[in-house]
């Protein structure tokens, strides 16, 4: 009798251990399971996550196959010819509760989209159509949007690189390159236009503009500044010392004189009328920093050297 009670009590052990064991092992595997939740999470978290450095305000510096683009996906001639001669403003804001807001501003029309990651919305374009979209953050640096027009599926890559946005955009086959280079800076500029005496619409296309400046040594001491945008093209020759006479991108024709101050400036001096106007351009590095004065009006701008 004692004997058989002996062997219940080493099998009653038994379970007991294995009971234990198993509780251990769930344990282990409830706790295993809370860390792959927690670092799905964590993944989930990081996706939806925009970086703030991505935040910002672009202009279009390069186009390439953009009218076959549109063409593809129904756009009109005339709303293509009106797309292919603007060079808009791009700008992504951060906004709470987690939306981010997409405006683009063109000389004829500004839009804003609002969105979260990976939640459809309805999008407007700039041709007009509302379309179905939704915009997925692949990190490090890339968004992935899918946008439905009728029967027509179109994809978006904007691939963030340095201080540019490199955007694909493709349907059936037919692909587009565009890339938006970030502003660096650009202050007061309307008000000093509107010091000098620039109408209400040539400013609101000067600020729009973002034109690109070329400078380049000719023969015999002569400088030539070129002066390019959507709307305009101006070009002005001086030798460095000597009065000329400058054609703004306005349509103003002024007396002006430029001079170099060593090591790193021009100081120009324009005559407008009565009103005296002052621009230093100091070159820093790649960049070129523009300070503009006129009646103690005074504007900051910043041009970026662009690549080759």
């Amino acid at each position: 009798m004692w004997f058989s009670n002996l062997i219940d009590i080493e099998n009653w052990k038994r379970r007991m251990v294995t009971i234990t064991e198993s509780n251990d092992s769930n344990q282990q595997q409830q706790q295993q399971q809370s860390k792959n939740d927690e670092q799905q999470q964590q993944q989930n978290f990081e996706q939806h996550v925009v970086p703030d450095k991505f935040y910002g305000r672009y202009r279009l510096t390069t186009s390439d196959n953009f009218d076959a683009f549109l063409r593809e996906i129904g756009v009109g001639f005339l709303a293509r010819k009106l797309a292919n001669l603007t060079r808009p403003h791009l700008e992504i804001v951060k906004e709470p509760n987690g939306y981010i807001a997409m405006k683009v501003e063109a000389p004829h029309k500004t839009l804003v989209n609002r969105f979260r990651i990976n939640e459809y919305f309805n999008e407007t374009r700039m041709d007009g159509k509302v379309c179905k979209s939704i915009v997925e953050f692949i990190p490090p640096n890339k968004f992935i949007q899918m946008q439905w027009d009728n029967g027509l599926e179109i994809k978006y890559i904007r691939e963030f690189v340095d201080n540019k946005i490199n955007v694909k955009s493709i349907c059936n086959n037919i692909q587009s390159f565009r890339v938006y280079t970030r502003l660096i800076s650009s202050d007061n500029f309307d008000a000093f236009l509107k010091e000098i005496g620039v109408g209400f619409m040539q400013r609101k296309a000067a600020n729009l503009a973002s034109p690109d400046l070329e400078l380049i040594k000719e023969e015999d001491g002569w400088t030539t500044i070129k002066v390019k945008t959507p709307i305009k093209n101006v070009v002005n020759r001086f030798k460095l010392g000597e009065f000329f006479q400058e054609t703004r991108v306005d349509g103003k024709v002024c007396k002006s004189k430029v001079t170099f101050e060593p090591p790193n400036k021009f100081i120009q001096m324009q005559w407008d009328d009565n009103l005296e106007i002052k621009y230093v351009r100091e070159f820093v590095d790649n960049k070129i920093n523009v300070t503009s004065t006129c009646n103690g009006v005074e504007c900051f701008r910043v041009y970026e050297r662009a690549d080759k």
